[in-house]
């Protein structure tokens, strides 16, 4: 039997936290963290290219940019990484986590492969993609322009507007937040017998 608790008992049962302050220490966490391993990353990338022995240095020409591209990367990660969890708890799909896990990557790679090998030159698909949005952002940050090139080689620009793509990426928060919170105040609390039969 299903006993209905407040969405408060579920995420921090044995503490005081409310369920605001649990989403924000978590996405607070991530933030921290995706910040620090991504400049160090790209910091490598910079000192690793900039040494090719044609005297060519590579560092990212809109520094802001990467960096407000890592804050909402970090932020869609975390909150689409929350959506298939609390997924899997409204589903009773236990079973199935580990095929939940792959997700992500499995729409990493469908995005990337749209946006490499497609002849599609629409900027509605790039906008409306999460995925697509957010490496188009790190181009940019990192060239600063729109030119990309295709599978042939010959370089494409795109009538893009970084403005719209960080605005495509707030909304995709936003929206999955919201998910969030609603899919969190569905949650019942199970008993740990009927947890192990599920």
């Amino acid at each position: 039997m299903h006993v209905i608790l407040p969405d408060k008992y579920f995420t921090v049962r044995y503490s005081k936290l409310k369920t605001s302050s649990y989403f924000t220490s978590m996405y607070s966490g991530n933030l921290i963290a995706s910040f620090v391993l991504e400049l160090l990353l790209t910091t490598v990338s910079a000192l690793m290219f900039s040494h090719n022995g044609v005297g060519i240095t590579v560092t990212p020409s809109k520094i802001g940019i990467l960096i407000l591209t890592i804050i909402l990367a970090s932020l869609f990660f975390a909150s689409f990484s929350t959506f298939l969890v609390l997924l899997i708890i409204k589903l009773h799909a236990f079973r199935l986590q580990n095929l939940f896990n792959f997700i992500p990557l499995i729409l990493g790679y469908l995005a990337f492969a749209i946006f490499t090998f497609t002849t599609i030159n629409s900027s509605t698909i790039y906008y409306f993609n999460p995925y697509i949005t957010i490496e188009i952002l790190v181009y940019y940050g990192y060239f600063g322009g729109f030119e990309f090139a295709n599978t042939t080689g010959h370089l494409i620009t795109l009538n893009l507007s970084s403005d719209l793509l960080v605005l495509s990426a707030i909304a995709w928060i936003v929206a999955l937040n919201l998910i969030n919170f609603i899919l969190i105040r569905k949650i019942y609390y199970a008993s740990i017998q009927e947890g192990r039969l599920m």
